[in-house]
């Protein structure tokens, strides 16, 4: 990381000042509203200071785990209504040759909540009380790869900032030395980074990719046959020369954000 300030022309430091004089004014003049407006304590004082997401890329229907669905008992093996589907552009899916299908698992009422949890279960039942399930959602996303760009940041559409980027945009990190967000994948999925990606956002907030195996993150340690002395020495002449780079360039957060 350069920690040396970029230089400066004279238009520059002019332009910026300009600006800062326009937001010294703005300031004055939205102090009430900011003031009224001020941050409020949530209902419950959090106690977490960090999240696992853990996101099951073409995992077990949830029709057949947490969401029983009697309808589709009910109608098993009939054909769909001829209105489902309207509108879904995204879908590749022949809604017309489509027949319904019901769960083969059964469900129980668990634990005091009486959470309706699927027979593959019948260890994770015994904790039903300890989970919490959120049935109410629901999409228009089919296809994999929109519904990956849905689940992951809220448009079925890629350019969205991920989850974990808008969490890091909003809390940040106490850790200056380490990521903000973390990406651990078994594999490449079908949407690509978006999933994790920035989106509009700064590229900084963008996951940090770990790989698995041996080495989840490349380059942490030295070759052998390389001192730390002349390791130095590479990194400072890199840095220098990512810095004279950058420096016509320094709208480019991508850029930034790769060579920080």
């Amino acid at each position: 990381m350069s920690t040396e300030a970029p230089m400066q022309s004279r238009r520059d430091i002019l332009t910026r000042a300009g600006k800062g004089f326009g937001a010294l004014a703005l300031s004055s003049l939205i102090e009430q509203e900011a003031v009224a407006g001020g941050a409020r304590p949530p209902h419950f004082a959090p106690k977490a200071k960090s999240v696992i997401f853990l996101f099951m890329h073409g995992g077990v229907s949830h029709v057949d785990t947490w969401d029983p669905k009697p309808s589709l008992r009910k109608y098993d093996g009939q054909p769909l209504p001829g209105s489902f589907g309207e509108g879904l552009i995204t879908s590749r899916i022949d809604f017309r040759k489509a027949l319904m299908r019901g769960s083969p698992w059964d469900f129980n009422r668990c634990g005091k909540s009486g959470l309706e949890i699927s027979s593959l279960y019948p260890h994770i039942s015994e904790h039903a009380d300890d989970i919490a399930v959120i049935r109410s959602c629901h999409s228009d996303a089919f296809d994999h790869a929109p519904a990956i760009y849905l689940r992951t940041s809220g448009s079925q559409f890629p350019g969205r900032p991920s989850l974990g980027s808008w969490t890091a945009y909003g809390l940040g990190s106490e850790n200056q030395n380490l990521p903000a967000f973390v990406v651990m994948s078994d594999g490449a999925m079908k949407s690509g980074s978006g999933a994790y990606g920035p989106g509009y956002l700064p590229a900084v907030y963008q996951g940090t990719v770990f790989r698995s195996g041996q080495n989840p993150v490349l380059h942490l340690n030295s070759p052998e046959g390389v001192s730390s002395q002349s390791q130095r020495e590479t990194l400072d002449l890199i840095a220098r020369m990512n810095k004279r780079h950058f420096a016509e360039r320094e709208d480019d957060t991508a850029l930034d954000a790769r060579i920080a």
